[in-house]
Parts: C-alpha cells; structure tokens; sequence
C-alpha cells in the first residue's frame, strides 16, 4: 500500500474482517482522509499512522475492537475531524491526543 504515495483517500468502510493496517500507511504522505468506519475487528492503529501529515479526517466510527489509539497520533497536525463514536472497547486517550490543535 505504501506505494500509492499519489493517494488521497482510503476508504475501507464496513471491511469487518480487516484486524490490521500495514505499517507502510506511513507512507501515503498525500492522504488526507482515512475511513475506517464499522472496521470492527480492528484492534489498533499502527505507529506509522502519525507519519501521515496530510491526514485531515479519520473516521473511526464503530470500531467496536480497537482498544487504543498510538501516541504517534498527537503527530496528525492537520487533523481537522476525528470520529471515535461508537469505538466501544476505547477505554482511553493517548494524552498526545492534546497536541492536535487543528481539531
């Protein structure tokens, strides 16, 4: 995936078998939207997600499994929208959660 470095936007919506992004999503430095809505076996981000500066919007809406969000998110300093609703097994926020000013 980390070749699509022309990529904007991703959107794996309702991909209920997918339990993991590769770590090479660092590598799409053009995209700014992430929909990773009703992923519900995914069970975390990798580190590499705030490698993606140009990172807008994530949604995470209904990802019922993840459990955590990586520190490395307080990196997304574009980040305007994040959706967590329904993420129900999140019992917490990074605290880098803080550093991102745009939202």
């Amino acid at each position: 995936i980390g070749e699509l470095g022309a990529l904007t936007e991703l959107i794996l919506q309702s991909c209920s078998s997918l339990a993991a992004l590769p770590a090479t999503i660092g590598e799409l430095k053009a995209l700014t939207a992430l929909n990773l809505e009703r992923c519900s076996s995914l069970a975390a981000l990798p580190d590499a997600i705030g490698e993606l500066g140009a990172l807008t919007e994530l949604i995470l809406q209904s990802c019922s499994s993840l459990a955590a969000l990586p520190a490395t998110i307080g990196e997304l300093k574009a980040l305007t929208a994040l959706n967590l609703e329904r993420c129900s097994s999140l019992a917490a926020l990074p605290d880098a959660i803080g550093e991102l000013g745009a939202l």
